[in-house]
């Protein structure tokens, strides 16, 4: 073998050793112990009860992204019912991308699974709320199809 050769078969391992296997699925009840295991790593202060709670409810959505069996990123949702309109709605209250998986594609992955659900689930739309000087995820947003709808829109909280 010529050196050309081998420096292709070192190359070609190299890529292999490194190329990310993503899955992308809801989590139930019954990954209750995956989540307590690996969702600790990306999001703080997880309690077993409440999650426990969160995966049982129906309109509650933990979507993760596994790479190389380590949560690599999460969205969390909610169904929202109402009364009046075509159908729900899909609130996505959190969307995180642990720091070593940014710019890889798991952001636009876990929002293309979002869509899916509300195709699949009959939701009208999806929507979720982030500051402007978020840039990076403004410029996830609009990559994936999300739009503005008024500039003017405002946050009031209470509590």
């Amino acid at each position: 073998m010529d050196s050309h050769s081998h420096e292709y078969l070192t190359f070609l391992d190299n890529l292999f050793a490194t190329i990310m296997v993503m899955n992308i699925r809801r989590l139930t009840p019954d990954d209750l112990a995956l989540a307590l295991e690996k969702m600790p790593r990306i999001k703080s202060g997880v309690i077993t009860d409440r999650l426990q709670y969160f995966l049982a409810g129906e309109q509650n959505f933990l979507v993760v992204a596994l790479i190389n069996e380590q949560i690599a990123g999460y969205a969390l949702g909610y169904k929202l019912a109402r009364i009046a309109g075509d159908a729900h709605m899909l609130y996505i209250h959190e969307l995180e991308v642990a720091e070593q998986f940014h710019r890889q594609g798991v952001g636009s992955a876990l929002i293309a699974h979002l869509r899916k659900i509300c195709e699949n689930g009959k939701l009208v739309k999806g929507f979720l709320i982030t500051q402007a000087s978020n840039s990076a995820a403004v410029n996830l947003y609009k990559n994936t199809g999300a739009h503005q709808v008024h500039e003017d829109d405002i946050v009031f909280v209470y509590g």
